[in-house]
């Protein structure tokens, strides 16, 4: 499937393809539903991005690694990698929580202030996150421990769009969402602590 860009360059190069009406190459209005979903999506990516910047210009407390380990938050997320990992990947999974820190800490406000203004899309992406666990670990529940690294990996990978899966911008920053979830028990196996307060 062409990309918007890429239909743009083959009728600036004047290739002769017609990308207007119903007489175009892939099939008339298909072709035109296409391309206003691609600025849709272009429309909504560059609003995320603003108000991520937003967030990263009013958040000026980066963290470094050292405050990173010292915080209650990783403390308490490193009982939770414990149960979920392979013991040869716990140190892997600290640092890539440790790197990313400050993207999920975006995410959660990010997240948190989505939700006041439109709970639905937030718990849509939770239902989301959910079923790609599921589908991706070959489980029916969310709460099995993630055992590899891999699994986060594959998650962040499929919430990035086609044309930034290879920027580390984007992976990290799906990382980080992935992460949140998995801090928040919406994916993952619970401690015994989370299990006594869910309940």
């Amino acid at each position: 499937m062409f990309f918007q860009e890429e239909i743009q360059t083959l009728v600036n190069n004047n290739e002769g393809i017609n990308i207007n009406g119903n007489n175009n190459v892939a099939s008339g209005r298909d072709t035109n539903l296409y391309l206003s979903i691609s600025k849709k999506e272009e429309q909504d990516w560059g609003i995320i991005e603003e108000i991520y910047n937003h967030i990263i210009a009013s958040n000026k407390e980066f963290n470094s690694k050292e405050d990173v380990e010292l915080s209650e938050d990783f403390v308490c997320l490193q009982e939770k990698i414990q149960i979920n990992f392979q013991s040869d990947q716990i140190r892997r999974i600290e640092e890539m929580v440790m790197n990313v820190w400050t993207q999920k800490t975006l995410s959660e406000k990010f997240l948190k202030q989505k939700y006041q203004s439109s709970p639905m899309e937030v718990l849509s992406l939770l239902e989301l996150v959910q079923s790609e666990y599921c589908r991706v670990k070959n489980v029916s529940a969310t709460n099995s421990a993630i055992e590899s690294i891999s699994i986060i990996e594959e998650l962040a990978k499929n919430f990035v769009p086609e044309k930034q899966k290879t920027n580390p911008l984007y992976l990290s920053n799906a990382k980080a969402l992935v992460l949140h979830f998995f801090e928040f028990c919406d994916i993952g196996k619970k401690t015994s602590k989370e299990k006594d307060r869910k309940q």
